[in-house]
């Protein structure tokens, strides 16, 4: 066999040896995805509890509208959330906005998302990210091809940006925002709320804006953490809502743009709208 044959059937071997990798890889994430959104659905309950304007009657007049714009009394409260959304995102401020679909999964009964996104753009060397907040953990895993993890992120700052993530996503499935053993709120301004969740040992706040009619028009905190070159860093964060609809009984906004709040400036990294969204069906899209 001459040199240039064995150096062709090497090469054959490896790209065999690569793609088998990446196929078994692809396995693997889906099972990982599949296993975090079973832990979520696992916290549904057969007994189905619904709203009632009893349950707000001791709160401030600003919270009380809220409700009352945003959920229909005798509306059931879902246990189970599953959206579809579009989003640009800028990784850098000097870099270009980027777009991406996403899947997003949420459990109520007990606090906890999964997200899967994926660059629209076309391209063989395509990445999925895996974002989590299960158990009061929080994660982030990037795969290339669907299969080789190339970022993993996880620990007390994860953990605390999941944590927040779930309580400001939480304006889609607004039940989850009704003070309870996770959620405090006092009122600080004639048209500001600042609401405090736990879960187990984890803490986080954020304040509220609300417009006249009862509307969340934005929501700041510092209890969030920006992923950089230097590691996190815990900065000040802005979310604004708009483009409000109405989905079995709940009013939500459908599109936010987010930033970060960093000295001397904003950085606006994140706009989306959600494109589908479903209360209790606890299947995967």
């Amino acid at each position: 066999m001459t040199i240039k044959k064995i150096l062709l059937t090497l090469i054959g071997s490896l790209i065999s040896i690569f793609f088998l990798v990446v196929i078994i890889g692809y396995f693997f994430t889906e099972s990982y995805i599949n296993e975090k959104i079973n832990s979520l659905r696992a916290t549904i309950k057969t007994e189905k509890k619904i709203f009632s304007y009893n349950e707000i009657e001791d709160l401030p007049f600003l919270l009380q509208r809220y409700y009352k714009n945003t959920i229909t009394e005798g509306a059931v409260k879902p246990q189970f959330v599953r959206l579809k959304q579009t989003t640009e995102f800028k990784f850098q401020e000097n870099s270009a906005w980027r777009k991406f679909t996403s899947e997003q999964y949420y459990s109520i009964n007990k606090p906890g998302y999964v997200l899967t996104s994926s660059e629209i753009a076309s391209s063989l060397l395509s990445e999925k990210t895996i974002e989590s907040y299960v158990e009061t953990k929080g994660e982030k895993l990037v795969k290339f091809l669907s299969s080789i993890t190339t970022e993993d992120a996880d620990g007390v700052e994860m953990n605390n940006s999941g944590l927040f993530k779930y309580f400001s996503d939480a304006v889609f499935f607004p039940s989850a925002l009704l003070p309870s053993v996770n959620v405090k709120w006092i009122q600080v301004a004639p048209l500001i709320a600042r609401g405090t969740f736990w879960d187990k040992n984890i803490r986080i706040g954020a304040d509220f804006h609300f417009d006249e009619d009862g509307n969340i028009l934005k929501i700041t905190s510092e209890d969030k953490y920006r992923i950089t070159k230097q590691g996190f860093q815990r900065s000040h964060f802005t979310i604004v809502f708009s483009d409000y609809k109405e989905f079995d009984g709940l009013k939500i906004p459908t599109s936010a743009e987010a930033t970060w709040n960093l000295p001397g400036r904003d950085f606006l990294f994140s706009k989306y709208t959600i494109n589908d969204l479903s209360y209790d069906i606890p299947f995967k899209y």
